[in-house]
C-alpha cells in the first residue's frame, strides 16, 4: 500500500504534462464564418416546384471547376452550391434550378460544370 501511494504523485505529474494551452488551427476564417454557411440559407427548388407569388430577383449561375487532373472532377453539387451562394448575395431565400450542363471551354479548368437558375424571394410561411 505505501508503495502504491508513492506512485500517486508521479502519476499526477505525468497527467499534468498533458494539460496545456493548445491552439487549434482551422481552415475556417472567423471573418468569413457567416459566408461559409450562407448557401444553407438558400433553399434549392427543382424545376417543377411551383413558385407561386415569389419575387424573381434575377438569374444566377454557379460553376464547378477542376483545375488540375489530380483534383476532384467538376460536379453539379459544387456548381449548385455556388449558385445558391450567388442567389444569397441577391437577398434570395430560394433558387429554382433550371439546368446543369458541362462547359467545354472554361479557361483554367480541366473540366467544368455550370448550373443555372432563378434567385427567388419566397413569401414567409409566418405571414
Amino acid at each position: 500500500m505505501p508503495r502504491l501511494l508513492s506512485l500517486l504523485p508521479l502519476c499526477g505529474l505525468a497527467l499534468t504534462g498533458c494539460a496545456g494551452d493548445y491552439a487549434i488551427d482551422s481552415n475556417l476564417d472567423r471573418s468569413e464564418f457567416e459566408q461559409y454557411f450562407a448557401p444553407s440559407q438558400v433553399q434549392l427548388l427543382s424545376p417543377e416546384t411551383p413558385i407561386g407569388n415569389a419575387e424573381v430577383l434575377g438569374l444566377v449561375e454557379g460553376i464547378s471547376c477542376q483545375q488540375r487532373p489530380q483534383d476532384v472532377p467538376a460536379n453539379d453539387a459544387d456548381a449548385r452550391t455556388e449558385m445558391r451562394l450567388e442567389a444569397g448575395k441577391l437577398g434570395a431565400n430560394a433558387v429554382r434550378l433550371h439546368q446543369c450542363i458541362p462547359l467545354e471551354e472554361q479557361p483554367g479548368c480541366t473540366s467544368a460544370r455550370a448550373c443555372y437558375g432563378k434567385a427567388l424571394k419566397l413569401e414567409s410561411q409566418d405571414d
